[in-house]
């Protein structure tokens, strides 16, 4: 087990417009601010298009499906959350959710759920972030006692 306390991180809350990708955002921000994380763990927002990520044990690689309805914002997320963190020099966004279908007449009918690997909003995206100082980044790395080729968390050294 790995704890992390981060020395300083702020509050960040933002809005997205139609047609954004949420994984972009993240990513971006990241990048952009020099930050050494991102938690997302609110997101109120209508979305257009969702791609699905799963991950193939056996295949050893991810297997995606995308789920966009005829018409306009017919998804809803019923829950979302993730992170921003570095895979070498570059940001990774990890998002975790599942979406419901808007139309009444669909009666809530659940679409699908998992790794959110492209999320591009509806009519609008609010939501919450904590970002983290540049100082300790949070980086992803390959274990090779995983015997997987997925890089998790190497958390920075507390003091």
């Amino acid at each position: 087990m790995q704890i992390y306390l981060p020395k300083d991180y702020h509050l960040v809350a933002f809005r997205l417009d139609s047609g954004e990708n949420l994984n972009i955002f993240l990513e971006d921000h990241l990048r952009l601010n020099g930050a050494g994380f991102i938690c997302l763990f609110s997101l109120q927002a209508q979305i257009d298009a969702v791609t699905l990520g799963f991950w193939n044990a056996k295949a050893q690689k991810y297997a995606t499906h995308k789920i966009r309805p005829r018409g306009y914002s017919q998804l809803e997320p019923t829950t979302i959350s993730g992170n921003a963190t570095w895979v070498g020099e570059k940001p990774f966004a990890h998002i975790h959710g599942g979406v419901c279908h808007a139309d009444p007449k669909k009666k809530g009918r659940f679409a699908g759920g998992g790794h959110f690997t492209q999320t591009f909003i509806g009519r609008t995206g609010e939501g919450f972030m904590l970002v983290g100082d540049d100082e300790t980044p949070i980086m992803r790395v390959l274990n090779p006692e995983m015997k997987c080729n997925v890089k998790e968390w190497c958390l920075p050294k507390g003091e």
